[in-house]
């Protein structure tokens, strides 16, 4: 099927092809695919099952390092482009995606509209709100204290 996108192809690296279909954008996988929507493969007794998009990203472009992740620039995780994959670190991976952490970290202003602009603990938050909040418990404080001496 996928003749002349590797030179001599491995008869696993045919088997792989063999379950490929090129559109005209992505490489869809057609074989079984993870909870996730991501090709799986064997790969043979000796590697086991993995993620079709990881064996055609270290077939044809490059071995892939443990301390990195390929993310499918597609956002298709069936696709197997090679064109479509790249090598990212974990938190670039994660921040790239449409997950709670990406989202948060895309935020600019709280949920009042005001500016993101505060650090506590390594962590973003609005200092306006926070001014607000402690101001308040601040009077809550006092008032509570005036109220116990006049009684």
């Amino acid at each position: 099927m996928m003749q002349g996108v590797i030179a001599n192809p491995s008869r696993t690296a045919q088997r792989f092809f063999d379950k490929v279909a090129i559109t005209d954008d992505c490489w869809l996988w057609q074989a079984h695919k993870n909870v996730k929507g991501y090709g799986q493969f064997w790969m043979g007794s000796e590697r086991g099952l993995g993620l079709a998009h990881r064996y055609v990203y270290a077939l044809c472009v490059e071995a892939i390092p443990a301390c990195l992740q390929i993310d499918h620039l597609c956002r298709q995780p069936a696709c197997v482009n090679p064109d479509h994959l790249e090598l990212v670190d974990s938190r670039e991976n994660t921040m790239r995606g449409q997950n709670q952490a990406a989202v948060y970290a895309a935020r600019t202003l709280c949920d009042y509209g005001h500016p993101l602009d505060g650090m506590d603990r390594g962590k973003r938050r609005c200092l306006t709100c926070h001014r607000e909040r402690e101001r308040a418990r601040y009077h809550a404080h006092t008032s509570d204290a005036r109220r116990d001496a006049q009684a």
